[in-house]
């Protein structure tokens, strides 16, 4: 009876000195969440710190998880700066949380414009139908930034409808905005936009007018060579010059009588960028038109004139060639020997 009484007693001195070391590890578990707390929210309080705001940033990446409800409680905080909102919407999308795109749309709403120009432009790298369809009543926004940021982010994400709203923001009041449309639908090439983008040769702004010409190529389609030759007389250097190199991406009878027109322009890089692309095209009618430009006292429209002569490759071409066999330029000579084998 004296052993089991003594059994007993150690069982419990040992229970309670296990209750005790498990009491002391609960609050040694609940000293350092305690300790973990505390620090994102000094992290999230530095993001309103220039000085140690990317540093906090990079910290609360690395908190992962446990730091997302202290950001979107600065989200909703009444006062949050506009740039601490725009860094915490970059954090959580690091993190890789659901709640980043939710957040996002979110701010789609908010009352400052910045606000909403960074969330359109994060959707982007979200994506996902509920990003579409924010994204989608944002190009209505007053702020021609804000419906460009949501245009490049449904552009972004690949969605299918976003062809016919660049068509429509071809008449948009920013150039910035019919720049970026333009551009995608050229690289879309995008047929339906063809009468549209015809149509904006005339543009007042010469970066537009630029970006036409350079799609209109990109079709490679000849109902456009009407417009590329209206471009060809544009005030602005560099649009013309796009305008010729454009049709040497459409090979059809009507970009050659264009090309051989610009061959004989007054300015220098009109002959050059002709001949060049008059060798793209490939035909032996250009051969007369580029056998006159082996004798510009331009260096190298002459051997761009060679280049094109040797590419056509044709009897007539080699006859052309046949004449700068003594060229002055070594380069020149080297072409025309090299095209007909000597």
């Amino acid at each position: 009876m004296k052993k089991i009484l003594i059994l007993i007693s150690f069982l419990c001195a040992g229970l309670l000195a296990l209750s005790a070391f498990a009491e002391s590890d609960g609050k040694m578990f609940d000293r350092e969440n305690r300790l973990k707390t505390a620090r994102v929210r000094r992290y999230v309080k530095e993001l309103d710190s220039q000085r140690y705001r990317q540093e906090a940033r990079v910290n609360l990446v690395d908190e992962g998880k446990r730091a997302v409800p202290y950001l979107l409680a600065k989200l909703e905080e009444k006062g949050t700066k506009v740039s601490t909102k725009i860094i915490i919407l970059n954090i959580l999308y690091d993190i890789g949380d659901p709640s980043a795109k939710e957040a996002a749309i979110k701010m789609l709403k908010d009352r400052n414009v910045k606000v909403k120009r960074a969330a359109a432009r994060s959707l982007g790298r979200m994506g996902g139908e509920d990003a579409v369809k924010a994204l989608n009543a944002s190009l209505r926004d007053y702020d021609p930034d804000v419906r460009f940021n949501a245009l490049r982010s449904l552009d972004q994400i690949g969605d299918p409808s976003v062809a016919k709203a660049l068509v429509e923001f071809l008449a948009d009041y920013y150039p910035h905005v019919r720049m970026y449309a333009v551009r995608c639908l050229g690289t879309m090439k995008y047929e339906p936009a063809l009468p549209a983008l015809s149509r904006m040769t005339s543009d007042p702004d010469p970066g537009v007018r630029l970006e036409v010409a350079r799609a209109l190529g990109r079709f490679q389609d000849e109902s456009v060579v009407p417009a590329l030759a209206r471009m060809v007389h544009d005030p602005d250097g560099g649009v013309r010059l796009q305008a010729v190199r454009s049709a040497g991406n459409i090979k059809c009878r009507e970009s050659l009588d264009m090309l051989m027109v610009t061959a004989d322009a007054d300015e220098k890089n009109m002959r050059y960028y002709s001949a060049v692309e008059l060798g793209q095209l490939g035909y032996n009618e250009a051969v007369p038109v580029l056998k006159d430009l082996l004798g510009d006292e331009n260096t190298p429209l002459r051997i761009a004139a060679a280049r094109a002569l040797a590419r056509i490759n044709t009897p007539d071409a080699r006859l052309a060639l046949e004449t700068v066999l003594d060229d002055e330029v070594s380069r020149v000579r080297h072409i025309a020997r090299k095209a007909l084998e000597i």
